[in-house]
């Protein structure tokens, strides 16, 4: 699977699950190879044009289903997770945190769903999501934090450890790049 130009905290996540059947939905310019993309912009050339509240999928097509930065999209996330869930035998919701990245809530007009790190809990710990926070600390530029919110339904061993591992690297080499 290649990943150039990803964000580093999506690819850690896409390396983390890349041995599986992988559904990407509400992908955007997020193609990933390997994987099936599906989103309502035909502009983004996904592999199936469609609204990922009615996936056209059967029941457990999929071992893992990523939702990276769509469920702001959305003003009936339970409707998401309800079609995710049905179609995969794990969910990885990740969004990041407007309390501490405001101008990402404000800049894009398609946000609908005010998400921080009580609401990401509100709706995905009644479903059994373990929801892992991380700060990403930034050297320079508008924000001095950014904050990343991850849900995942059937955690990996270590997930969380080895989530702080990669944030903690990716600090460590922006901090040494800047020095």
């Amino acid at each position: 699977m290649t990943l150039r130009n990803i964000e580093p905290r999506k690819a850690f996540l896409i390396k983390h699950y890349k041995e599986n059947r992988i559904l990407n939905v509400g992908s955007g310019g997020l193609y990933l190879k390997n994987a099936i993309n599906i989103d309502m912009n035909a502009l983004k050339k996904p592999d199936i044009r469609g609204d990922f509240h009615h996936l056209p999928f059967k029941d457990k097509s999929f071992d893992v289903a990523f939702a990276l930065d769509i469920i702001e999209h959305t003003e009936t996330p339970e409707i998401l997770l309800n079609e995710l869930e049905r179609v995969s035998n794990n969910v990885i919701v990740e969004c990041l945190d407007f309390d501490l990245c405001p101008a990402n809530w404000t800049d894009d007009k398609t946000h609908v769903y005010y998400i921080n790190r009580k609401t990401m809990k509100e709706i995905l710990s009644p479903r059994g999501y373990n929801l892992f926070h991380f700060v990403r600390l930034h050297l320079e530029g508008e924000h001095f934090r950014k904050s990343m919110l991850v849900g995942v339904r059937k955690p990996k061993l270590f997930d969380k450890q080895m989530f702080l591992l990669i944030s903690a690297k990716h600090a460590f080499t922006r901090f040494l790049e800047k020095v």
